[in-house]
């Protein structure tokens, strides 16, 4: 049953659901077909829309109803409405509008519209001049209204205007006045739609307006807030003249120096009485001008400006965040006094903020191009702005890319003027990449400008720096500077003046702010030897002139520090120009420095100064590795002109040909091997000069041969000598000395004219071993040749004879080489060493020569057990005699290393130099009584041969012993050539003939020895018959035996025939045939084999 009663209820509600969907679809068709009048709803249209704040009401002619489609509800459509106020006075007429109804107001039993259309209107918006807003429409009277009637804070949903949200003006005719400023502007043909979104009414529109006469095109999208009472406007712009937003609000007076169109967009925030709370524009323009008031009235040409900008009314601050301005090409910008200057500018990109309350305009970033290559930026802030009367400017800005050259055109005068006049005419060439300036200054409206601070920095490329006219301009200068308003400072880091690299430069002029200015430079450099002091010489230095030297005889490579001070002074003379130099030299070579040897291999530091200059360092004097101190002075007033200090090692030919100590000790003869030298140079303005130099001599070997004396370089030792030279030659040395272990000398010479040959020489002192020399002196011409004589307790020959004996060559034994020397040399001392044992005593003597032979020698003395002995040289017509005698041969032979084995004995040896003979040969006897022979090698083996046994044992003792001895000889060459020799004693007796030969110690003799020699000898002595026992022999016997001695005197071969002493004199001749001749000679060069 109740499920029958459910199944009708379903199909009466299928029935009418369906109804009703046909009904609905018929009238869909309907009025898809176009609008149906229905007359019967135009009272509730008028009644709902005359609901409102303002208390108009409405009448409509004819209503429509229309749908256009699913999107959108039934639309109402009327014609021919009229709006009338509350008075009955018509305000507007619409000749069409279209309504929507809403359907939230219907579901609440209230027919009220939902959006509203209309078409053509005329509409008119008014503002008085005390900021109230009045709408206008058609030919109607005025209303005025405020926005928030329009929208109810509190919607009422009995009121038909709360449920509209949309209105559409299509077509319209928009005027706006401005009742205060009598600006106005006209739309025509203007689409507006209104939208309410909450409390918010949002407005769009696009206007095609007159604004202040010009056309213009504005894309407006607007939305206003009941609750803020807040209208924020954006504005899109299309050929919008910015100048005359200031005709429309006052607020913006400052947009009248903008004379361009622009295109862009602008947003403003508005409150319900006009005024502007908040303002943000960003736009571009093409053409136009930029009008700059006070106190530098101008007009800029524009060619493009973008701007970005924005204002708040609650700070009362224009904001701009970017404008862009460029100028036609070849603008100048005018800077006002002080400055008076035209600035090239072709654009201009800046942000920065000016607030009205406290006239404050600050600019963040100024940037600029000059369209001439340089730019530059700026920031600043200015005080008193707009309103005065005291404008205080903050400026800090820079330069960039500016050619020196037209640095003028960009530093103004009055900014410095007395560095700018500096740079503007010193500084040339090249690139200013930057050039900063920070200033501050208060510019009264009555009054000079007070400065506050100025200071500022540039960066320098390439350019050219004329410091110091006519020193040659730096060049090729990179750096920077700095200035203020008491400096101008220039520092350079790289560049060159003419060949000298500049590595830095400082550059600083003082006194900006006094009556003089005074420039300081100072300069590190680099460059070739050579260069740098054909730069110093310049005027007005001239210090190459000072030194003496000359630039083309210098290399090597330097690094200077320059400085220099003087006052900028038209007339600057040189004595008001401080000027020093400092210098690091490597590699240095200067030519002919001292002693005509030139200066290598220098590593040095330089100081110079207007007094001066002094040197430091290592060089080589030639050849010398040594350290060298130099002082130059540059004033006659001082001691002296020039001065060197040399510390090094010198060898022998360093110390003879290069310092010029080629004298005693210094010299070769003397002195060899590395010795330090500490030398000391003077020069004296006269042009004399003297070398003080001491000698550390451990390292060096010294040798006094004829005094036999030497040191080893491992023993200590000094030497000190004081020499006097000018410019030409060296004039004498007036002290020098040597002290070592064993060796003290002190003494001094002068040279000759030339200064190359030795004039005088005296000896104060001379000690070495067994020599000691108390004075002396040593004079030479080449005239007379050389005089010499010296005197002392003793004088040691040992190393000079010594060295005579050794000598080994045959040729140089042999030949009788020329003795060099000509003069006279005389001496007299208490003891002559000879060698290590013997010794004269009392000597005293003269040697003479004339270059090729000593021509006459006396010499005189004691020897022995004081016995006095002679030598003597002397002319013989073309020959030479020669005669020594003693009356102890023993003493003098050993003193003289010419026979050890003698004792006692008077001895006369007398002969003659055949000088008119090849080889000079001295031909002579030797002649010696009354002597004693001991240990005689040669002599011992005979007597053992011979079988005298006894005479052996007495010559290993006291002796054998002799009355009498001659000898003819004839010495040449090194040989001693003996004949019919003979000596004889009780005991026995000798004869000999044969050779020595000296140089080789080896002999050749032939001889008889006749034993008991006074028994044996007097059959020698019988008339006739003697001669036949004695065989024709002096000291011959009728004993004899016959003998030769071959060979190597310390150890000869000794044959003895012992036939012949039993046989009689004339038959012992037949034993010796075929001796001696046959007998082969030694070799003449014993060491050669």
């Amino acid at each position: 049953m109740v499920w029958k009663s459910i199944k009708h209820s379903l199909q009466i509600l299928g029935a009418v659901f369906g109804g009703i969907a046909l009904l609905a679809l018929v009238l869909a068709w309907k009025l898809s077909q176009g609008p149906i009048l229905i007359p019967q709803m135009t009272p509730y249209i008028v009644d709902a829309m005359s609901q409102n704040a303002l208390g108009f009401h409405i009448k409509i002619k004819d209503t429509f109803v229309s749908w256009e489609g699913w999107e959108r509800n039934l639309d109402i459509r009327v014609d021919g409405m009229q709006v009338y106020s509350h008075d009955g006075r018509l305000l507007a007429s619409v000749p069409q509008a279209s309504v929507s109804i809403s359907p939230k107001a219907l579901l609440n039993g209230v027919v009220a519209p939902n959006s509203l259309e209309l078409i053509q209107p005329q509409i008119h918006l008014l503002r008085h001049s005390d900021g109230t807003l009045a709408f206008e429409m058609g030919d109607g009277s005025r209303v005025p209204f405020t926005l928030d009637q329009l929208i109810s804070r509190t919607p009422d949903p009995k009121h038909s205007l709360t449920y509209l949200e949309e209105v559409v003006i299509k077509d319209g005719q928009f005027e706006y006045v401005d009742m205060k400023t009598n600006a106005s502007f006209k739309a025509p043909d203007t689409d507006i739609h209104f939208e309410r979104i909450g409390e918010t009414v949002v407005v769009d529109t696009g206007l095609d307006i007159f604004l202040n006469g010009k056309p213009t095109k504005v894309d407006l999208s607007a939305s206003y807030n009941v609750t803020t009472e807040i209208m924020d406007v954006q504005l899109l712009a299309h050929k919008l003249h910015l100048a005359g937003l200031s005709y429309l609000m006052p607020e913006l007076t400052q947009l009248q120096a903008f004379d361009f169109a622009i295109e862009g967009k602008t947003n403003l925030a508005i409150d319900k009485t006009g005024k502007v709370r908040s303002f943000f524009a960003e736009v571009q323009a093409t053409e136009g001008l930029i009008k700059i008031p006070a106190p530098a009235p101008q007009a800029l040409n524009v060619d493009t400006v973008s701007l970005r900008m924005s204002y708040e009314d609650l700070y009362e601050k224009l904001r701009i965040d970017e404008v862009l301005i460029a100028l036609k090409a070849g603008s100048m910008v005018y800077l006002p006094a002080p400055y008076d200057h035209f600035l090239p500018l072709e654009s201009v990109r800046f942000s920065g903020a000016y607030e009205r309350v406290t006239d404050h305009l600050e600019l963040e970033k100024l940037s600029f191009d000059s369209g001439e290559g340089p730019t530059g930026s700026v920031t600043a802030t200015i005080e008193g702005a707009v309103k005065g009367p005291m404008r205080k400017i903050d400026l800090v800005g820079e330069v960039l890319n500016v050619q020196p050259t037209n640095l003028h055109r960009y530093w103004p005068k009055g900014v410095n003027d007395d560095a700018r006049d500096w740079v503007v005419n010193r500084i040339y060439d090249g690139l200013v990449p930057r050039a900063g300036i920070n200033v501050s200054v208060s510019l009264p409206e009555d009054g000079e400008p007070i400065l506050h601070h100025l200071h500022g920095d540039m960066v320098i490329e390439d350019v050219s720096v004329n410091y110091l006219p006519p020193l040659p301009p730096a060049t090729h200068a990179f750096g920077w500077a700095k200035y203020d308003d008491k400096s101008f400072n220039v520092t350079v880091s790289a560049g060159g003046v003419g060949d000298i690299q500049v590595l830095d430069a400082q550059v600083d002029i003082t006194g900006l702010d006094e009556f003089d200015q005074r420039l300081t430079l100072d300069l590190n450099a680099t460059s070739p030897l050579r260069e740098t002091l054909e730069f110093i010489d310049r005027e007005p230095l001239g210090f190459a002139k000072a030194l003496g030297l000359d630039p083309k005889k210098t290399s090597g490579q330097t690094e200077t520090n320059l400085k220099m001070s003087f006052l900028l002074l038209d007339d600057l003379k040189w004595d008001g120009v401080d000027v020093s130099a400092k210098s690091i030299g490597k590699e240095i070579t200067i030519n002919d420095v001292i002693f005509e040897q030139n200066l290598s291999n220098g590593e040095i530091k330089l100081d110079v100064d207007k007094k001066g200059m002094d040197v430091d360092g290592k060089i080589v004097l030639g050849t010398i590795p040594a350290d060298l101190k130099w002082r130059e002075n540059f004033s006659s007033d001082t001691l002296f002109k020039r001065r060197f200090l040399l510390d090094g090692v010198v060898n022998d030919e360093q110390r003879i040909n290069e310092l010029r100590l080629d004298f005693p000790p210094f010299n070769d003869e003397i002195m060899t091997g590395p010795v330090h030298v500490d030398a000391t140079i003077t020069e004296n303005w006269d042009g004399n000069g003297e070398l003080e130099t001491f000698a550390d001599l451990k390292g060096a070997n010294l040798n006094v041969p004829v005094i036999h004396w030497s040191k080893q370089k491992d023993e200590e030792g000094q030497a000190y000598a004081k020499v006097t030279f000018n410019d030409n030659r060296l004039i004498g040395v007036p002290y020098f000395s040597v002290s070592t272990e064993g060796l003290k000398a002190s003494g001094s010479f002068t040279m000759d004219a030339t200064g190359k040959k030795l004039h005088t020489m005296k000896i104060s002192r001379f000690q070495a071993g067994r020599t000691d020399i108390a004075g002396g002196t040593i004079l030479h011409s080449d005239k007379m040749g050389w005089e010499a004589d010296i005197h002392g307790e003793s004088l040691d020959l040992t190393s000079l004879l010594t060295k005579q004996r050794n000598t080994v060559s045959d040729s140089e034994k042999s030949e009788n080489k020329d003795t060099d020397l000509i003069g006279t040399f005389s001496g007299r001392f208490s003891k002559v060493w000879l060698d290590e044992e013997h010794s004269l005593d009392t000597v005293a003597g003269a040697i003479s020569s004339d270059g090729k032979i000593w021509s006459q020698a006396h010499l005189t003395g004691v020897v022995g057990g004081g016995k006095p002995f002679m030598i003597d040289l002397s002319p013989d017509q073309a020959n030479r005699r020669f005669k020594m005698e003693t009356k102890d041969a023993g003493a003098l032979l050993r003193s003289l290393d010419m026979f050890d084995d003698m004792q006692d004995g008077n001895l006369l040896i007398d002969g003659v130099f055949n000088d008119d003979v090849d080889g000079r040969p001295l031909v002579g006897n030797i002649q010696i009584s009354d002597y004693r022979i001991t240990k005689v090698p040669a002599l011992a083996k005979l007597l053992s041969l011979v079988g005298v046994t006894g005479f052996i044992d007495t010559l290993q003792g006291d002796g054998l012993g002799f009355t009498s001895l001659t000898s003819p000889f004839k010495y040449n060459r090194g040989v001693i050539e003996l004949k019919d020799g003979r000596t004889n004693g009780i005991s026995i007796g000798l004869t000999w003939e044969g050779k020595i030969y000296t140089y080789a110690k080896v002999a050749n003799i032939r001889g008889t020895v006749v034993p008991a020699y006074g028994l044996n000898s007097l059959l020698g002595n019988v008339p006739i018959l003697g001669s036949l026992f004695s065989a024709g022999e002096k000291g011959g016997g009728l004993f004899a035996w016959t003998y030769d001695i071959t060979g190597n005197l310390d150890n000869p071969d000794v044959n003895v025939n012992p036939v012949s002493a039993l046989a009689p004199g004339f038959l012992r001749k037949l034993f010796q045939l075929g001796d001696g001749d046959e007998t082969p000679s030694p070799n003449p060069d014993p060491l050669s084999n």
